[in-house]
């Protein structure tokens, strides 16, 4: 059992879950939480709230013991971890996953990567299916039908689409695809990241202190979310039949 730790300066403890997400940590304090008020000594050196999720942190680690840990600063927070912590995928794993593919990042753990969509071999050619949860709207003809990805996995969606064309069209990795998604260095690995964050309660600043990804991960994580392996794999079993059929 371990997990991250977070530090808000300035505050008392007893904030609401829209106390939470108004701080900025909505993302990955999403249900009961640990939280130890500071008079000083935090980790900016001043007094605030250390916070914890209560599922996956002795409540008596919530605290703050500079030696022991590591901070980062992110915006106006703070997020640190034990250094004796070995948190792992099944520590940060939501409640609610998006099916997709395990992929073993950099720590050699297999983390689940969303798909935005699965693709399958129907009447001799290799076509694809919404994975992403879609609204159900009720058309013209007065019949329900399936419409456009929820809001909250919009942006995966998004990024999904913005991934096939790079990899598709083999546009070099520093392409500007959008208005908002760009596959640079770190245009990459923002967008993993993403990806992650769908199944896990992590951001950048998580993702860094767990030094999870290594030059291979924000590719391969964004492979999975366009299903390309099982692209691959089908297309060249549609084609050995073809070729079992029509030698040369």
């Amino acid at each position: 059992m371990a997990g991250f730790l977070y530090f808000i300066p300035d505050r008392e403890a007893g904030l609401s879950a829209d106390g939470l997400r108004a701080a900025g940590l909505g993302y990955a304090l999403d249900g009961a939480v640990h939280q130890q008020h500071l008079l000083s000594g935090g980790p900016n050196g001043r007094g605030g709230i250390v916070l914890a999720d209560a599922e996956h942190c002795d409540p008596a680690r919530v605290r703050y013991v500079a030696e022991d840990q590591e901070w980062i600063e992110s915006g106006t927070n703070w997020i640190g971890r034990w250094k004796d912590d070995k948190i792992g995928p099944d520590d940060l794993a939501r409640v609610k996953t998006v099916p997709g593919h395990y992929v073993e990042l950099a720590d050699g753990n297999p983390w689940l990567c969303p798909a935005a969509r699965l693709h399958a071999i129907e009447a001799g050619a290799v076509r694809w299916r919404h994975v992403l949860p879609r609204g159900v709207v009720r058309g013209p003809d007065k019949k329900w039908q399936a419409g456009a990805v929820v809001p909250r996995y919009r942006r995966l969606w998004e990024i999904g689409l913005a991934w096939w064309d790079v990899r598709m069209a083999a546009l070099p990795p520093d392409a500007k695809v959008g208005d908002t998604i760009t596959f640079d260095f770190d245009g990459s690995n923002e967008s993993a990241v993403e990806c992650l964050a769908a199944n896990y309660r992590i951001g950048p600043e998580e993702v860094s202190l767990l030094g999870i990804f290594d030059s291979d991960s924000a590719r391969s994580i964004l492979d999975a979310l366009i299903d390309l392996p099982t692209v691959i794999a089908l297309t060249n079993e549609l084609q050995k039949k073809t070729d079992a059929v029509h030698p040369a």
